[in-house]
C-alpha cells in the first residue's frame, strides 16, 4: 500500500470514527490531543511487538497514533461547528503540469 493510498484510508475511517463518537456523545477535550495518540503508540510499538520490525514498525506505530489524534481533531471540529470535506481522491492524470506553474513568481 502506498503512503496516499494509506492517507486515503486514514482519511475515511478518522471521518467514520469521529462521527461515531460524536453521535455517542464523547468530547475532543485537550488532553485526547495527546495521551490517547501516545499510548496508541506505546501499545503499538511495544505492546503489539513492532519494535522488532525495525522502520516499519515504528513507521505503522505512528500511523496508528496519527490516526488517534486525527479523529480527536476531527471530532472537535465537529463539536465546533466547523464543516470539513474529505479529500476526494484523484488521478494524476487529473492534474496537468499548468496547474504547479510558478509563472507568476519572478
Amino acid at each position: 500500500m502506498t503512503l496516499q493510498e494509506r492517507f486515503a484510508e486514514l482519511n475515511m475511517y478518522t471521518s467514520q470514527t469521529a462521527e461515531t463518537w460524536a453521535a455517542q456523545g464523547k468530547r475532543a477535550k485537550a488532553w485526547r490531543f495527546v495521551f490517547p495518540p501516545f499510548g496508541r503508540f506505546l501499545s503499538t510499538y511495544i505492546g503489539k511487538g513492532e519494535w522488532r520490525h525495525g522502520a516499519e514498525g515504528f513507521t505503522l506505530a505512528l500511523f496508528a497514533a496519527y490516526s488517534v489524534f486525527m479523529t480527536t481533531a476531527k471530532l472537535w471540529e465537529i463539536q465546533k461547528g466547523l464543516t470539513y470535506q474529505p479529500l476526494e481522491p484523484h488521478s494524476d492524470s487529473d492534474s496537468t503540469s499548468s496547474d504547479h506553474s510558478h509563472s507568476d513568481a519572478a
